[in-house]
């Protein structure tokens, strides 16, 4: 099993039914240098998934996730995702539609940092019930992205969700 970071997003409640999971992460590189690892094909490969088709904003391209999440020996299921905005290297804002699961509104922001850049990452819509199971994921998934661009062994997903379901789950 694989040790979660303590990087933690925050759950918000929108409405009576949806909350919105918020991540914040830091890196040590410039906006235009981390751009790629969430807007390259061979680059999201690496920590998320790989998409099929050209992506531009209006664009829908097919996503088949690559990792451990997936069963092993099982395809990837094909998602499709819409392209609302892309502003190269600060905003990706998208629909992410997964075969039943509503909808997905995730918005990408990279901001320059003294430091660096700081990526925030907003998945809206989320309904209550699926919380702890979504927070964890893109926990995880943000574990991944900083351990493939540091170069370091990629985590696993068993037990993310066991450490973590308590962070994202509403009382």
């Amino acid at each position: 099993m694989s040790n979660p970071s303590p990087k933690h997003g925050m759950v918000l409640p929108d409405d009576d039914d949806t909350v919105r999971l918020t991540y914040h992460r830091d890196f040590p590189t410039p906006a235009a240098d981390l751009w790629p690892w969430i807007s390259d094909y061979d680059r999201l490969a690496s920590w998320i998934g790989r998409p099929e088709g050209t992506a531009s904003p209006g664009a829908t391209v097919i996503f088949r996730s690559t990792t451990d999440r997936v069963e092993p020996g099982a395809p990837a299921r094909a998602e499709s995702i819409h392209i609302d905005r892309c502003e190269a290297p600060y905003r990706l804002a998208l629909d992410w539609v997964i075969p039943g699961i509503p909808l997905a509104r995730i918005d990408v922001h990279v901001a320059e940092a003294g430091h660096g850049s700081i990526l925030r990452l907003t998945h809206a819509m989320v309904d209550k019930t699926r919380a702890a199971k979504i927070g964890a994921g893109w926990h995880y998934l943000l574990d991944r992205l900083d351990a493939v661009r540091e170069d370091r062994p990629v985590p696993r997903w068993p037990g993310y969700l066991d450490a973590l379901a308590h962070v994202y789950a509403l009382a």
